[in-house]
Parts: C-alpha cells; sequence; structure tokens
C-alpha cells in the first residue's frame, strides 16, 4: 500500500502543476498519464510473469508532464509500480531544427529515452492490446541478451519527412538499472520507410560490454514490418538476432522473433492474436532454467469503453525450458486500463 500511495502522491503533484501566469496557450504544461491494474494467475514463472499462482498488481501507474516552447520540447514521465518506488522513465529535450532554407525534418533528442529498434522496443504500452511485449523483446530478465532495458540515456537524432522515419543514437548501453560501466557506447539506428500498406524497419545495435575485464564486442539487428491495413485490421511481424559476449572468451547467438495481429471487432470490442519465440543462444540446443527458450502463442480481447478506460483480458501459452525439460507456463491475465 506503501507504494502505490507514492503513485497517487506523484498524480496528485502533477495535477497541481498550472502554467506560469502570462504564458502563451502554446506554452502550457500539458499532463497524461495512465494505471493498469491487473489480476494475473500463472501455471509457473516465465520470462514474462515470474510468478507461480495468482495475485493481483498494479503493473504501472505512469505520469508524464510535457513542456513545448517554440524551440524546444520537455518531456518527463514518472513511473511506480506494485515492485517499485517510483522512479523516472524518461526525462529528454527534444529539439526540432533545420539545415539551410528548407523547413527541418531534424530532432535532436538529449536525455533518458526510449531506445529506438524496431516496433516493439518503442512501443507505447498505453495503446498496446496485449498486457506485455513478445517474448526476447521486453526488458525483462529473459530479454537481457537482447536488450538490457527498452531505455537509455544519451543523444539521439531523427529525421522524419513523407515516408521516411530514420534514428540514430548513443547511449551508455547499461540502462537504467546500471551505472555506465566502461567509456565504451552503444549505438542504435533505425529506419523505416512505407509502400503504401506495407511499412518495413531495419534496426541495428552495437557496443562493447567488459567481461572478467575484457572489453567484447557485441551486436543485434532486426528486420519487421507492419501491413496497415490488413483484412481490417493491422499485422506486424518482427525479427531480432545477433551475437552477444556470454564470458569473456565465449559468445552466444540470441534470436527473438514474434508475428502479431490485431483488429477491430465491431463496437468497441478489439482483439489480437500473437506467436512469439526466445532463445538465448541458437546454438545450444535447451538451457536450464526460466532463462532459457520460450515460445507459445498468446490472445487477448479488449473493450473499449472510451477514450479513457479499457478491459482487456488475455491468455498466454508458452512453453518454456527449464532443468526438467519443455514445460508449459500457462499464464490468465485481466487488466483495467485508465489513461487520461
Amino acid at each position: 500500500m506503501r507504494k502505490v500511495s507514492k503513485c497517487a502522491f506523484l498524480a496528485f503533484l502533477a495535477a497541481t502543476l498550472v502554467a506560469p501566469a502570462g504564458a502563451a496557450p502554446e506554452e502550457r504544461v500539458l499532463i497524461d498519464g495512465y494505471l493498469q491494474a491487473r489480476a494475473v494467475a500463472t501455471e509457473r514463472p516465465s520470462g514474462m510473469y515470474d510468478i507461480e499462482g495468482s495475485t493481483f498488481t498494479i503493473r504501472r501507474a505512469r505520469i508524464r508532464i510535457r513542456h513545448a516552447a517554440g524551440i524546444a520540447c520537455f518531456v518527463m514521465q514518472f513511473e511506480g509500480t506494485a515492485r517499485t518506488s517510483p522512479v523516472i522513465r524518461d526525462a529528454y529535450v527534444q529539439i526540432p531544427f533545420q539545415i539551410g532554407q528548407a523547413r527541418g525534418p531534424f530532432t535532436f533528442w538529449a536525455g533518458q529515452f526510449q531506445v529506438p529498434f524496431g516496433y516493439a522496443v518503442p512501443s507505447n504500452s498505453r495503446r498496446n492490446l496485449f498486457p506485455e511485449l513478445p517474448v526476447g523483446f521486453e526488458g525483462d530478465a529473459i530479454g537481457l541478451a537482447l536488450f538490457p532495458d527498452l531505455r537509455d540515456v544519451g543523444l539521439r537524432l531523427s529525421f522524419q519527412m513523407d515516408r521516411t522515419l530514420a534514428d540514430l543514437a548513443v547511449v551508455n548501453g547499461s540502462g537504467l538499472a546500471a551505472v555506465d560501466p566502461n567509456r565504451s557506447k552503444e549505438f542504435y539506428a533505425r529506419i523505416k520507410r512505407r509502400f503504401g500498406t506495407i511499412e518495413a524497419a531495419l534496426s541495428g545495435r552495437i557496443g562493447n560490454q567488459v567481461i572478467a575485464g575484457v572489453d567484447r564486442q557485441h551486436s543485434i539487428w532486426g528486420i519487421g514490418a507492419k501491413v496497415t491495413p490488413s483484412f481490417g485490421g493491422e499485422f506486424t511481424a518482427e525479427f531480432a538476432t545477433g551475437r552477444d559476449a556470454a564470458t569473456a572468451t565465449s559468445h552466444t547467438t540470441p534470436r527473438a522473433w514474434y508475428i502479431e495481429y490485431d483488429r477491430p471487432l465491431g463496437g468497441r470490442w478489439l482483439m489480437g492474436a500473437r506467436y512469439s519465440s526466445f532463445d538465448p543462444d541458437i546454438d545450444n540446443v535447451g538451457v536450464a532454467g526460466n532463462v532459457g527458450e520460450e515460445r507459445g502463442p498468446a490472445f487477448a480481447l479488449a473493450y473499449q469503453f472510451d477514450e479513457h478506460l479499457r478491459l482487456t483480458g488475455a491468455l498466454e501459452f508458452p512453453r518454456v525450458t527449464t532443468s526438467l525439460g519443455r514445460q508449459s507456463a500457462t499464464a490468465g491475465i485481466f487488466q483495467t486500463q485508465y489513461s487520461f
């Protein structure tokens, strides 16, 4: 209850913010946020849900504060969960600019932000139909082989014009859970291009990590596609793999992929189906423990009451590799989301 109270305090604090007297309308402070309350029941722990049994939990409580002036935009987002005290999830400045006389398609970022890679990693959990990201693309323990975190601290340059979006970022590489371990930095690059109803994305991440005093290079690349509309809905597919430094003298080859189809059913109903797969090392057949291979289908059904309230039920049927072999880890989730 104490942790939830902190989230409530943040919401109250943000709600009391007002624009300075005499400020122009375009300089007003904008505030939004959302709360996700869940009931979760699992057969056994998995990379997505690390509990065994059932529980009620606050998955996310977020408040975002945004101030936009003519020259730049400031964004700060706070998050609290049932397991953690409120933390700063986003804190960055965006500065649009131009080169020459043309209208500028460039945006410079500085601070703490989501890393630009594919579709799933930078997606907005408020808008996602499924309660969690596909396995291997989330920032939980099982996803460490691909992404240490979905956010990091550094600099970023974005380019957007017509049907093309490109990003280049340099960050610490350790995410938000640890300080920068060495002088090396991580580089992210992504380019998205729309061709009619099809959008394609290419992404990459390259950097170094120190293991037992040895500086080892690792890299991840990904490819994705999104089709909208697709039989009245949206189809998304993504694949990521690479080379990760496991020890001072060896590497692993992680791989993750998923396909997802989301569609409105008429009225205010929404449905989705997804199959996702993660293997921390495709050269190793079977890895003991909950950080091993995981794959399986998932289904979600949601009802959107209005722009604020959404109820979602989801069933996930992953099979995980443990010391006892491959086992099922079925999970059921009921989520209430309120956003403003």
